[in-house]
């Protein structure tokens, strides 16, 4: 009843189903007899977190192809934990932010802000005018961002695309290249 009063209080339409029916609806039944519908992911918006500036945003972790929900989720956790204050992923093939990413992430996923770029090299490129460094900071798969990331470096970081040892070339080129040279 507390729950309700406070959906009701926030003016959150409250309907009431019995057990069967809101398994039915949601797909399973581990759901506590309580469900919420909501819009998608809430995005932060490119262009605010770029105008932040350099300081403000860096560790910056780059996100490319990670298609995985399982490994989106851990890498947000993991890079929340070692300080990172955005995350950028691509729009297209990759993993968007879902229930699955959010659950992994152990509440880093609201912590944290996401960005979903159409252009992760463009998206480079702009940074290189903002930032001291972009940096390969991460040498390996998802699970060695723990390992190679020290907190607090100024950096900007980037993550490797998943199974494989490299980015794209496109957004290695971008990264390798000093600033002023793109």
């Amino acid at each position: 009843m507390q729950l309700e009063y406070q959906a009701r209080k926030l003016r959150i339409q409250v309907e009431h189903l019995d057990r069967e029916m809101l398994t039915d609806l949601l797909g399973h039944s581990h759901h506590q007899d309580v469900a919420l519908r909501c819009q998608g992911f809430p995005y932060a918006d490119e262009d605010a977190l770029l105008s932040r500036g350099a300081e403000a945003i860096a560790p910056l972790l780059l996100l490319d192809s990670i298609q995985d929900p399982q490994n989106l989720g851990a890498l947000l956790r993991s890079g929340c934990f070692l300080g990172a204050k955005g995350v950028l992923v691509p729009k297209d093939r990759a993993a968007a932010v879902t229930a699955t990413v959010i659950k992994v992430a152990a509440g880093a996923a609201s912590l944290i802000p996401v960005v979903q770029v159409t252009n992760l090299v463009r998206t480079i490129k702009k940074m290189k005018d903002k930032a001291k460094e972009v940096a390969d900071a991460c040498k390996g798969d998802a699970e060695k961002v723990c390992k190679d990331v020290k907190p607090g470096e100024g950096r900007i970081l980037k993550c490797l695309k998943q199974h494989e040892t490299e980015l794209s070339p496109s957004c290695k080129e971008q990264l390798t290249q000093p600033r002023g040279k793109h």
